[in-house]
């Protein structure tokens, strides 16, 4: 099943397939300092204990915020995690379309969020193509 809806996305330039394997999900990467994972979950506990952990911060060192956004319609949870010893960005996005829920895990190791423009253009893609 995921293999066949993963291949409905063609992301924006410059993104491509990785070889890592992820379980129900496929693997993005822009740069080495750029990396989107997708993930397609059809039980909405499992979905919810995702956002959950995403929230969580055992080591005290990063700084999270969450938020819900519309996106192309849909109700987007947000949780964005900014480790304060280096400034890289964890942004995690939780929506649900079609009786499926999915989770696009972001990750910017730069120190500014430089890749924020990228991030928001290949979600839309992703939402739309799903």
């Amino acid at each position: 099943m995921t293999n066949e809806l993963f291949s409905k996305i063609q992301m924006p330039v410059g993104w491509a397939k990785t070889g890592i394997t992820i379980e129900n999900g496929i693997q993005f990467k822009k740069t080495r300092d750029l990396t989107l994972n997708l993930e397609v979950m059809t039980d909405l506990n499992k979905c919810k204990s995702v956002y959950d952990v995403s929230l969580g911060d055992s080591t005290g060192h990063y700084k999270i915020n969450k938020s819900n956004n519309v996106i192309n319609d849909l109700k987007v949870n947000i949780v964005n995690a900014i480790d304060q010893r280096n400034n890289n960005t964890f942004t995690d996005f939780f929506f649900e379309k079609k009786g499926k829920y999915y989770h696009v895990a972001t990750i910017d190791y730069t120190d500014s969020y430089k890749f924020k423009e990228d991030i928001y253009e290949a979600l839309l893609v992703i939402i739309k193509n799903l």
